[in-house]
């Protein structure tokens, strides 16, 4: 297992403990996200990945630990100027049914504008951009109820990355997409890595995972393994995390995942 380096400009968390309902869901996990990379998380049902994604966004705090954001505490950012660095894609969006799929997208640029604030040409060319970049100019004007699960997950996306974010946190980002959204998703994430952009995803796709920079791997609350994808998505560890029928085929490509009968 590799262990999380110390820079100033990333998102780390350090020894992060997280306790929800009175029961600890993460304990001593340390990780740090790069601008520029691509950390897949990865793990079985309850293991805690969406609580490190929340707390690490900010949602959830935690009761021993520290995160720090681009040297500083977490806490001492305001929450606009968190939110302009930092972008949180959850599973699900609280966002009322009659709402369209631009003015969800338009949330992501609360950050810049507080709650009444009134765009500017800086902001409709965030809002363009984002709407672009997921191949959702044309759900724009749809109403979001009447969206599919699959164009709602990336009219989602686009809000998330209206703001710009130098850090952007995906929570099962490929949840309801077909294999060629799927396809155009790691396109997106492509490009914004070469744009700088630091990615972190909760994925249960150990394959697509494969195709990130870096993967940390947890089970029971607990971080198992993290490294690259060759170091961490091996057969001996995965048969400790997730129990046997699984086996792991190293390819010049990288790792592929195989599920026996």
């Amino acid at each position: 297992m590799t262990t999380a380096g110390t820079g100033v400009l990333g998102l780390e968390a350090q020894d992060l403990t997280v306790m929800l309902r009175g029961r600890v869901v993460l304990s001593g996990v340390t990780l740090k996200l790069d601008p520029g990379e691509w950390l897949s998380i990865v793990g079985p049902n309850g293991a805690g990945k969406t609580t490190l994604l929340r707390a690490m966004a900010g949602l959830l705090a935690p009761v021993a630990g520290r995160i720090h954001l681009e040297g500083k505490p977490l806490g001492a950012w305001s929450s606009w100027e968190r939110g302009q660095r930092v972008s949180y894609l959850s599973q699900t969006g609280p966002f009322p049914d009659e709402l369209s799929g631009l003015e969800v997208v338009r949330l992501g640029r609360t950050p810049y504008l507080g709650l009444l604030g009134r765009e500017g040409p800086q902001d409709r060319q965030a809002i363009h951009w984002a709407l672009e970049i997921t191949d959702t100019l044309s759900l724009a004007q749809r109403i979001i109820s009447t969206l599919s699960g699959g164009e709602r997950q990336r009219i989602l996306l686009a809000r998330a990355l209206a703001a710009r974010p130098r850090f952007l946190l995906l929570d099962e980002p490929t949840l309801h997409l077909d294999i060629h959204h799927q396809g155009e998703l790691l396109q997106i994430l492509s490009h914004l890595r070469k744009e700088g952009m630091g990615i972190a995803s909760v994925l249960h796709d150990l394959n697509l995972a494969s195709r990130s920079d870096t993967v940390a791997l947890l089970a029971q609350g607990k971080l198992r393994a993290q490294g690259s994808p060759g170091q961490v998505i091996r057969q001996d560890i995965l048969a400790e995390v997730y129990g046997p029928g699984i086996e792991v085929l190293s390819l010049p490509s990288g790792p592929v995942v195989l599920l026996g009968d």
